[in-house]
């Protein structure tokens, strides 16, 4: 026996973050944003999120929903607390409490690395789902999982809890929100899952070169699959991106679908954003101008800067973001008289040479390492051109964001930022592109952009068209609107 869907159709989104809750990445913007635009298409949307130290503290009020709910965590069932809140549009949002679980000071670790019982939490927070729709009156047609934390649920449908009941016939959606990032435990931590390991630990089921990967478990037992944007589903199964699992993307890849994500325009619009030092528009674009001026200012670089190219990269720490890229070339990049901002947090990898940089090049190029929200606002703001020159980016967030202040991307051809970023000429176009990747490729298009910037009207008219480039959130609600249909199209 199937369930049909009715109207409306309901989906459960399953998820570690949910802005405005809990996060500030893309994940956390697409489990807070996305649900709202589906309920304008009539679709019902609740959320389902650990409840943190932080929302202990100063979260939402909740209500209890279910008290002391059982939940089996290997071989064993432990009491939890479903409590029900609603968002900002009156949606329904579920927060999982049991403190030993959820009770600390980030999501997944701290500086010493991560959690020591990450498997167990997400494992936990899985199981508190699926006993919710049991033990709830609440049924969705689907449940959409996002990242590795919940990968095991398509798994524990087709396991643990595959007896039936309110659970037969509920179908999933995973969402991979980044591969490389694959929740990878030791085959001994299988029995946390309940999963029995003749039936799932093997090259067909979770496990990954002889560990479990809850990463492959949601591609392998999801229903369909989705990632940020439709070059990425495609580059994950072609290359090394896939980090050993191109071969199963690819095998999966009929029930794969890359959906471009949207970018929040009430954060992150220039003619409202109260961080920057002045207001600008698609009808009043010289603001622009004072937010360079002011960032130059704030930051203690040369005045000259204001005609000349303000270059930025906002970014972690992290070798995939392409700053080896950058440091190999950026004596010949400062060479061509312009400025250079870097904005970034995490370990010190990159730190030293950046840091020798600014002693190279007083004035003129700058490394913020504690970098803030406001900050961010004001430096997407002010600078000319945002380099992106990542080896891979499932998303294209901060091309999206770049191009909404006027903001030239110079992008690596990859993931979100090929399908966000439209190659410039003379008529047309959001931003500049390079494939290779390479310090030489990345250089060569830097000084394309500064070549363009020369010609300050065509620069100014390439400024519009990346104003009035948009990917709101709408376009993609209706886009997995079309794809809950045909998942749950299937089973009929």
């Amino acid at each position: 026996m199937t369930h049909k869907p009715e109207s409306p159709l309901s989906i459960l989104f399953l998820a570690t973050e949910a802005y405005p809750f809990t996060g500030s990445g893309v994940l956390a913007d697409m489990v807070g944003l996305l649900p709202p635009e589906l309920a304008r298409l009539g679709v019902e949307v609740r959320t389902m999120i650990p409840r943190y130290r932080h929302l202990r503290q100063r979260g939402p009020d909740t209500q209890v929903l279910l008290e002391r709910l059982a939940v089996p965590l290997g071989g064993q069932e432990l009491r939890c607390n479903i409590l029900e809140s609603r968002n900002d549009h009156g949606q329904v949002v579920y927060f999982v409490e049991r403190p030993d679980l959820y009770d600390r000071p980030e999501i997944k670790g701290d500086e010493l690395g991560d959690y020591y019982d990450n498997l167990d939490r997400f494992t936990f927070l899985c199981n508190s789902a699926l006993r919710t729709i049991e033990s709830n009156g609440y049924r969705p047609h689907l449940v959409h999982c996002h990242d590795w934390p919940t990968g095991l649920l398509p798994a524990l449908l087709r396991g643990p809890f595959r007896r039936g009941g309110r659970l037969q016939g509920l179908r999933t959606l995973f969402t991979l929100h980044d591969s490389t990032s694959q929740g990878l435990f030791p085959r001994s931590k299988l029995a946390v899952t309940g999963l029995s390991e003749w039936e799932f630990f093997h090259p067909d089921g979770v496990e990954h070169w002889g560990r479990m990967s809850c990463l492959k478990s949601g591609t392998v037992y999801s229903n369909a699959l989705s990632t940020l944007s439709p070059s990425y589903a495609d580059e994950i199964q072609n290359s090394d991106q896939g980090v050993g699992m191109q071969g199963l993307f690819h095998q999966r890849r009929h029930a794969m679908r890359g959906i471009v994500n949207g970018l929040d325009y009430q954060r992150w619009s220039p003619a409202r954003d109260s961080h920057i030092a002045s207001s600008y528009h698609l009808g009043y674009p010289a603001g622009k101008a004072h937010c360079k001026a002011a960032l130059c200012q704030e930051l203690g670089m040369d005045p000259a800067l204001a005609q000349r190219p303000l270059l930025a990269m906002a970014h972690p720490l992290v070798k995939h973001k392409g700053f080896e890229l950058l440091l190999s070339i950026l004596d010949q990049v400062m060479a061509q008289d312009l400025g250079v901002v870097v904005l970034t947090r995490g370990g010190p990898y990159f730190s030293a040479p950046l840091e020798a940089a600014v002693h190279r090049h007083p004035g003129r190029f700058h490394f913020v390492m504690e970098r803030s929200v406001a900050q961010l606002h004001r430096l997407i703001a002010g600078a000319d051109i945002l380099l992106l020159p990542a080896r891979y980016e499932p998303s294209g967030t901060m091309a999206m964001l770049a191009q909404s202040y006027g903001t030239i991307p110079v992008a690596r051809a990859t993931g979100g930022l090929r399908d966000c970023v439209q190659r410039a000429d003379a008529t047309s176009g959001t931003g500049f592109k390079f494939q290779r990747y390479s310090g030489a490729a990345l250089l060569a298009a830097i000084q394309q952009a500064v070549a363009f910037y020369s010609d300050q009207p065509a620069w100014g008219q390439l400024c519009l068209r990346a104003m009035a480039a948009r990917f709101p959130w709408a376009d993609t609600a209706r886009a997995y609107l079309d794809y809950y249909r045909e998942i749950l199209a299937e089973q009929e």
